[in-house]
Protein backbone atom coordinates (compact mmCIF):
# COMPACT_ATOMS: atom_id res chain seq x y z
CA UNK A 1 0.00 0.00 0.00
CA UNK A 2 0.65 3.76 -1.26
CA UNK A 3 2.02 5.59 1.74
CA UNK A 4 -0.32 8.45 0.98
CA UNK A 5 -3.29 5.72 1.26
CA UNK A 6 -2.29 4.76 4.70
CA UNK A 7 -2.59 8.40 5.92
CA UNK A 8 -5.94 8.59 3.93
CA UNK A 9 -6.91 5.56 5.36
CA UNK A 10 -5.91 6.71 9.43
CA UNK A 11 -7.40 10.42 8.58
CA UNK A 12 -10.81 8.28 7.53
CA UNK A 13 -10.70 6.51 10.71
CA UNK A 14 -10.10 10.13 12.82
CA UNK A 15 -12.86 11.81 11.42
CA UNK A 16 -15.01 8.42 12.07
CA UNK A 17 -14.33 6.69 15.10
CA UNK A 18 -12.63 10.42 17.20
CA UNK A 19 -15.37 12.77 15.79
CA UNK A 20 -18.29 10.77 15.05
CA UNK A 21 -18.94 11.76 11.61
CA UNK A 22 -21.35 9.11 10.17
CA UNK A 23 -20.29 9.98 6.43
CA UNK A 24 -16.65 9.36 5.83
CA UNK A 25 -15.31 9.17 2.04
CA UNK A 26 -11.89 8.93 0.37
CA UNK A 27 -11.01 9.69 -3.33
CA UNK A 28 -9.09 6.50 -3.89
CA UNK A 29 -7.14 7.33 -7.20
CA UNK A 30 -8.32 10.64 -8.45
CA UNK A 31 -10.97 13.41 -7.05
CA UNK A 32 -10.68 16.65 -5.40
CA UNK A 33 -10.96 15.99 -1.48
CA UNK A 34 -8.41 13.10 -0.50
CA UNK A 35 -10.88 12.62 2.62
CA UNK A 36 -14.28 14.00 3.09
CA UNK A 37 -15.95 13.59 6.35
CA UNK A 38 -20.15 15.12 6.47
CA UNK A 39 -20.88 15.49 10.30
CA UNK A 40 -24.86 14.33 11.51
CA UNK A 41 -25.66 17.93 10.32
CA UNK A 42 -24.59 18.32 7.46
CA UNK A 43 -20.94 20.18 8.42
CA UNK A 44 -18.90 19.20 5.68
CA UNK A 45 -15.07 18.86 6.49
CA UNK A 46 -12.44 18.19 3.90
CA UNK A 47 -9.15 16.69 4.22
CA UNK A 48 -5.58 16.78 1.68
CA UNK A 49 -2.95 14.66 2.67
CA UNK A 50 0.56 15.52 1.75
CA UNK A 51 3.21 12.99 2.15
CA UNK A 52 6.16 15.93 1.17
CA UNK A 53 6.62 19.40 1.94
CA UNK A 54 6.63 19.88 -2.12
CA UNK A 55 3.28 18.10 -2.50
CA UNK A 56 1.67 20.46 0.21
CA UNK A 57 3.49 23.53 -1.79
CA UNK A 58 2.06 22.56 -5.02
CA UNK A 59 -1.28 21.85 -3.72
CA UNK A 60 -2.01 25.80 -3.37
CA UNK A 61 -1.90 25.81 -7.05
CA UNK A 62 -5.27 24.37 -7.14
CA UNK A 63 -8.08 26.70 -7.38
CA UNK A 64 -10.02 25.49 -4.40
CA UNK A 65 -7.31 27.38 -2.36
CA UNK A 66 -7.94 30.53 -4.17
CA UNK A 67 -11.78 30.33 -3.59
CA UNK A 68 -11.21 29.41 0.30
CA UNK A 69 -8.83 32.35 1.04
CA UNK A 70 -11.47 34.66 0.00
CA UNK A 71 -14.13 32.00 1.39
CA UNK A 72 -16.40 31.92 -1.81
CA UNK A 73 -18.91 29.48 -2.06
CA UNK A 74 -16.70 27.14 -4.91
CA UNK A 75 -15.77 24.68 -2.69
CA UNK A 76 -18.72 22.80 -0.51
CA UNK A 77 -16.52 22.85 3.03
CA UNK A 78 -17.05 24.71 5.95
CA UNK A 79 -13.63 23.16 7.05
CA UNK A 80 -10.51 22.35 5.65
CA UNK A 81 -7.49 20.65 7.36
CA UNK A 82 -4.31 18.89 5.49
CA UNK A 83 -3.06 15.78 7.08
CA UNK A 84 0.71 14.91 6.95
CA UNK A 85 2.67 12.22 8.66
CA UNK A 86 4.49 13.25 12.33
CA UNK A 87 7.95 13.92 10.95
CA UNK A 88 6.70 16.84 8.24
CA UNK A 89 4.90 18.36 11.10
CA UNK A 90 6.81 21.33 11.58
CA UNK A 91 7.06 22.22 8.56
CA UNK A 92 3.62 22.12 7.54
CA UNK A 93 2.93 24.27 10.62
CA UNK A 94 4.78 26.83 9.07
CA UNK A 95 3.38 26.45 5.43
CA UNK A 96 -0.08 26.32 6.74
CA UNK A 97 0.89 29.89 8.43
CA UNK A 98 2.53 31.31 5.58
CA UNK A 99 -0.05 30.57 2.43
CA UNK A 100 -3.13 28.76 4.10
CA UNK A 101 -4.03 30.43 7.37
CA UNK A 102 -7.56 29.18 6.82
CA UNK A 103 -6.22 25.67 7.41
CA UNK A 104 -6.01 22.82 10.05
CA UNK A 105 -3.64 20.60 10.19
CA UNK A 106 -3.66 16.82 11.32
CA UNK A 107 -0.68 14.70 12.57
CA UNK A 108 -0.83 11.16 11.11
CA UNK A 109 2.01 8.69 14.40
CA UNK A 110 2.83 5.88 13.03
CA UNK A 111 0.86 3.12 14.13
CA UNK A 112 2.42 1.42 17.28
CA UNK A 113 3.12 -2.65 16.85
CA UNK A 114 0.00 -4.30 18.14
CA UNK A 115 -2.33 -1.34 18.63
CA UNK A 116 -5.77 -1.51 16.49
CA UNK A 117 -5.89 1.88 15.03
CA UNK A 118 -9.63 1.98 14.70
CA UNK A 119 -9.53 1.73 18.55
CA UNK A 120 -6.29 3.76 18.96
CA UNK A 121 -6.26 6.38 16.03
CA UNK A 122 -2.68 7.89 15.78
CA UNK A 123 -4.24 10.85 14.10
CA UNK A 124 -4.49 14.31 15.93
CA UNK A 125 -5.16 17.93 15.45
CA UNK A 126 -2.08 20.46 15.69
CA UNK A 127 -3.73 23.05 14.56
CA UNK A 128 -7.78 23.49 14.27
CA UNK A 129 -9.08 24.88 10.50
CA UNK A 130 -10.98 28.44 10.62
CA UNK A 131 -14.37 27.52 9.97
CA UNK A 132 -15.86 29.14 6.30
CA UNK A 133 -19.02 31.90 6.06
CA UNK A 134 -22.06 30.66 6.36
CA UNK A 135 -22.31 27.93 3.73
CA UNK A 136 -26.11 26.19 3.38
CA UNK A 137 -25.35 22.51 5.21
CA UNK A 138 -25.62 19.29 3.36
CA UNK A 139 -29.41 17.93 2.48
CA UNK A 140 -29.87 14.45 2.81
CA UNK A 141 -29.62 14.25 -0.78
CA UNK A 142 -26.68 15.66 -1.08
CA UNK A 143 -25.08 13.39 1.86
CA UNK A 144 -26.68 10.06 -0.04
CA UNK A 145 -24.39 11.48 -3.36
CA UNK A 146 -21.22 11.47 -1.11
CA UNK A 147 -22.21 8.09 -0.21
CA UNK A 148 -22.65 7.20 -3.65
CA UNK A 149 -19.31 8.06 -4.39
CA UNK A 150 -17.93 6.95 -1.78
CA UNK A 151 -18.83 3.21 -2.78
CA UNK A 152 -17.18 4.03 -6.70
CA UNK A 153 -14.29 5.05 -4.59
CA UNK A 154 -13.30 2.02 -2.25
CA UNK A 155 -14.79 -0.62 -5.29
CA UNK A 156 -12.19 0.87 -6.98
CA UNK A 157 -9.38 0.61 -4.32
CA UNK A 158 -10.79 -3.04 -4.05
CA UNK A 159 -10.46 -3.75 -7.37
CA UNK A 160 -6.74 -2.64 -7.35
CA UNK A 161 -6.18 -4.62 -3.67
CA UNK A 162 -7.49 -7.95 -5.55
CA UNK A 163 -5.32 -7.51 -8.83
CA UNK A 164 -2.17 -6.82 -6.99
CA UNK A 165 -3.34 -10.23 -4.66
CA UNK A 166 -3.23 -8.49 -1.64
Amino acid sequence: MKRADELKILAMCYWRFERGCPIVAMEYSYGDADVLAVTKDGTVIETEVKISMRDMKRDGAKSKHWAMQRDTNFTRAHYFFFAVPEELKAKALVEIDERFGYAGLLVVKPIEEGVNPRYDVPVYVAKEAHPFGLKPKLTQKQMMDVVKNMATSLCRMGVELIQKGG
